[in-house]
Order: C-alpha cells, then sequence, then structure tokens
C-alpha cells in the first residue's frame, strides 16, 4: 500500500532495517520516492516472495488476509513463515465482530459453519481478481490456521474497530 504503517515504525525505529512489498507496483513506487529509509519491492499475487528463507524477524500484514481467498491465504502463510527467522514473529490483521456487522444472517452463518467467509465485494469487482475480494475469519479458524505453523499465537480484539491483531510466534530451532 501507500506505507502509512512503515511510514510510522520508520520514524520511531532508527537502526531498525524496513522492508515493504505489495502487488501494487504504483504503490510500490510511491513508497521508493517518499520513503527512503526503506526497501520497497513489488510482489506478484502469488507467492513466493523475493527474499530469502528464515530472512526477517517480524512481518506484518494489515488489511491483506481481509481480502485473501482461502488457498491464497495458506500459500501465503507457508510463505511468511518460510521468510520469519526462528522466533520470529508475525502480526496479521482480519475482520473482527464489529465488520460482520455488514453481513446478512445467511452470511454469518456460512462464516461460523466454516470459520472463513469470501465474498465478491461491488467496490471490488472489476478492479482485483476475484481471489482479492472481502474475507471474514472466526477467530478460532485464524488461531488454528496459525497454530499449524506458529508456536505461540495470540488473538487481540480492538473493541472499536472493524479489524482485530493476531500475533503468531514462529518456533525456535531445535537445537
Amino acid at each position: 500500500g501507500c506505507g502509512r504503517t512503515v511510514r510510522r515504525l520508520i520514524s520511531r525505529a532508527h537502526s531498525t532495517k524496513f522492508m515493504g512489498c505489495d502487488v501494487d507496483r504504483e504503490a510500490i513506487e510511491w513508497c521508493e520516492r517518499n520513503l527512503p529509509k526503506a526497501t520497497f519491492v513489488a510482489t506478484e499475487m502469488v507467492p513466493p516472495l523475493k527474499f530469502d528463507s528464515e530472512a526477517f524477524d517480524m512481518v506484518y500484514s494489515v488489511s491483506v488476509f481481509t481480502h485473501l481467498d482461502e488457498g491464497l491465504q495458506d500459500l501465503w502463510l507457508e510463505d511468511i513463515f518460510r521468510v520469519l527467522r526462528p522466533g520470529g514473529m508475525l502480526i496479521v490483521s482480519v475482520h473482527g465482530q464489529n465488520a460482520q456487522r455488514s453481513l446478512t444472517e445467511t452470511q454469518l452463518r456460512e462464516l461460523k459453519s466454516r470459520g472463513i467467509l469470501h465474498l465478491t465485494s461491488r467496490k471490488l469487482l472489476g478492479i482485483v481478481p476475484e481471489r482479492y475480494h472481502t474475507t471474514w475469519h472466526t477467530q478460532d479458524y485464524i488461531v488454528r490456521r496459525l497454530e499449524s505453523r506458529a508456536a505461540e499465537v495470540r488473538y487481540t480484539t480492538i473493541v472499536d474497530g472493524l479489524q482485530d491483531y493476531v500475533v503468531a510466534i514462529k518456533a525456535k530451532a531445535v537445537e
């Protein structure tokens, strides 16, 4: 995106190296011109990322998993955990309870039954691929999905927000 999160992080963590990636090449070009204290890379909709395995101490993904269908989420989670160092942290945002207010009763039942609901967005139709529209998760679903890859998972509800945050810690290497 436009670097709204990394811009704040850069201003507070002066000795940390930041890298950003997005499928939107124009956004990446804007970030390269306007946020010189970080490195930015355009990526494809489908992994792999152009980074070495175990290259990062932390990866955050804000308002990405709220759009990906289940298959893309699985591919991205696998690749994100590939680029995370042992003991590294992943932070992802997901639609929380407040965002579920926009769903119909039928959609809510499907979400509760499956744990995930991916819908075509009228707003995004024709702009982005069908696999990148609007997705909701139950807390149990996303925690279980991450627990299968992580040593520790914590879900944080943002009471007055539309998105909640989930933190996953990659298991440390066995010595």
